[in-house]
């Protein structure tokens, strides 16, 4: 009976450690740091360089600024004497999806000033994926640099796609200066740990809420936020 015993908790100790260590490569993978756990792996695709990717290119400027050790990366096109701005917030993979491009070409084409920006884990930008709670903030701070370069009597939209979508929602529930006049969310997610659960129902083989509550409180200790306070 003891024999028993001491093997059921060896079990439940062993199961223990693998949640612990597998809500941690969960964490690493979602935040971009590691491919260790099969949630949410992305694979970067470049495709084929567009006609309005090249213009975008060609015509728009780079701007940056930096805080917290981090650079922030955008690119601006102006319409000279335009008092309508938008601000494009992309996806995941930033500017290898070409649909992003077309989008600046139509708003430019409709005479605004189109700032497409980098999130934090994209390209130059430095940082870790954070699926928008923290972008939020980035998205306030571009506003404000709008607004200084345009004046205050510009007109500004906020124009999201997938997570960068999730952004520009989230960044809604700050304050948002007046000139903000409309947000435009395509494909964002309700609740991030709703959608990671359903991620991990998709692609992983055992139930992997406890994992997943895990990887919360990994994420809580390195970007200072539950998955279930995005939403």
């Amino acid at each position: 009976m003891r024999k028993w015993g001491i093997g059921i908790v060896l079990l439940v100790t062993c199961l223990l450690l693998f949640i612990v260590y597998d809500g941690y490569r969960m964490q690493e993978t979602l935040i971009g740091q590691s491919d260790a756990s099969p949630i949410l792996k992305t694979t970067r695709t470049d495709g084929q360089v567009t006609k309005d990717e090249t213009w975008f290119k060609q015509t728009s400027e780079t701007q940056q600024w930096s805080k917290d050790g981090l650079v922030r990366f955008g690119r601006y096109l102006p319409v000279d004497g335009s008092k309508q701005t938008v601000l494009l917030v992309p996806d995941e993979m930033m500017f290898s999806q070409t649909g992003v491009y077309a989008l600046t070409r139509y708003y430019h084409e409709a005479d605004f000033n189109v700032l497409l920006i980098e999130r934090r884990g994209q390209d130059r930008s430095g940082g870790v994926r954070n699926y928008g709670w923290l972008d939020r903030l980035d998205v306030l701070e571009w506003t404000k640099r709008l607004l200084a370069e345009n004046g205050d009597d510009t007109r500004i939209v906020y124009h999201g796609l997938g997570v960068g979508a999730a952004t520009v929602l989230l960044a809604s529930g700050e304050t948002v200066p007046t000139q903000v006049r409309a947000i435009v969310a395509e494909g964002a997610y309700a609740r991030l740990d709703d959608w990671f659960s359903l991620l991990a129902d998709e692609q992983i083989r055992y139930p992997a809420l406890p994992s997943l509550t895990v990887a919360s409180m990994w994420n809580k200790g390195e970007q200072d936020f539950f998955f279930g306070d995005s939403r």
